[in-house]
């Protein structure tokens, strides 16, 4: 989920909740990756990096401003 922000982050990095729904019932406890997709409709020009917060964790992520960026 992107974060909403009232004014700009300061640092120019743009964070997301990562959130996600435990299986029911009686499991066995394992490390299982899982992944999430998002697709920005508008790129802030102050863009310097995407952070994604989680339960226990975060992620941080600069933006290589040397890299293309696919368009579909």
């Amino acid at each position: 989920m992107e974060v909403i922000y009232v004014t700009p982050p300061s640092d120019g990095i743009y964070e997301y909740e990562f959130v996600a729904t435990p299986p029911g019932g009686t499991v066995i406890q394992v490390l299982t990756p899982i992944k999430a997709h998002t697709v920005r409709t508008s790129i802030p020009d102050d863009l310097k990096g995407i952070r994604v917060k989680a339960a226990s964790n975060s992620v941080e992520q600069p933006l290589d401003k040397g890299a293309e960026v696919a368009a579909d």
